[in-house]
């Protein structure tokens, strides 16, 4: 389970909402972490880890639990994580809703952006090529598939306009969440920042941006990035 979906399912679950959810297993000590720094309380998400391999995603596995848990009690509301659930199986699910932390279209476009910096004489890589001709089948599969869902949740703007936008999805089924913050965990830290501008040598006395957001991946333009501050 990715952090930022720990922290809608926590948030949830502080507002008194009953929120299960089935993920893949975990090692054995990060799961010992998470019950040290207490999100184990009564207030959290009902975790639910299927058998197998730490890390490895097994849909059956967890729909099995899914609906041994929804014996008990009916789901009012069921959330899935981009294709963790395949169609055949979500289109038996009564008010399913899909997010998408990235679509194939995003990877297009981002490789697009981040071959534009290549320069005149330098040839393209092998790499992005593979990727390009890779990335377009995925695009048209998506076109074709996604309106099998009913509701769709993208976590930009961005993202929302190429789903209505590309992907010709109604505009009541697309629905733009952006990602939260948990303040209590992302805060100034004046101490790590003095020691950060020793370690890079800046003064104290000038003003320090920095516009990184996301993931370290190329799909987040942190290369084009990098290359600019390479001449600082």
């Amino acid at each position: 389970m990715e952090r930022h979906a720990h922290t809608l399912h926590t948030a949830l679950s502080l507002l008194s909402h009953q929120v299960h959810v089935f993920t893949s297993p975990v090692l054995p000590q990060e799961l010992k972490l998470e019950t040290q720094q207490g999100s184990t309380s009564s207030s959290s998400p009902h975790i639910h880890f299927h058998e197998g391999e730490p890390g490895r995603w097994h849909y059956n596995k967890a729909s099995e639990q899914f609906l041994e848990e929804s014996q008990r009690e009916k789901f009012d509301v069921v959330h899935s994580e981009s294709v963790v659930l395949p169609h055949w199986l979500a289109q038996n699910l009564p008010n399913l809703a899909v997010s998408w932390h990235g679509i194939a279209l995003e990877s297009l476009h981002s490789g697009i952006f981040q071959d534009l910096t290549r320069k005149p004489t330098e040839p393209i890589s092998p790499d992005f090529n593979r990727s390009i001709q890779g990335v377009v089948p995925k695009v048209l599969n998506e076109i074709r598939f996604f309106h099998n869902y009913a509701h769709h949740v993208a976590i930009s703007d961005s993202c929302g306009e190429m789903l209505r936008d590309v992907y010709q999805i109604p505009n009541k089924r697309v629905h733009v969440i952006v990602n939260g913050v948990n303040e209590a965990d992302f805060s100034q830290d004046q101490k790590l920042g003095q020691e950060c501008r020793s370690l890079i040598g800046i003064s104290k006395n000038v003003s320090l941006v920095f516009g990184v957001a996301g993931r370290l991946v190329k799909d987040k333009g942190h290369p084009i990035l990098y290359e600019k501050g390479q001449g600082w």
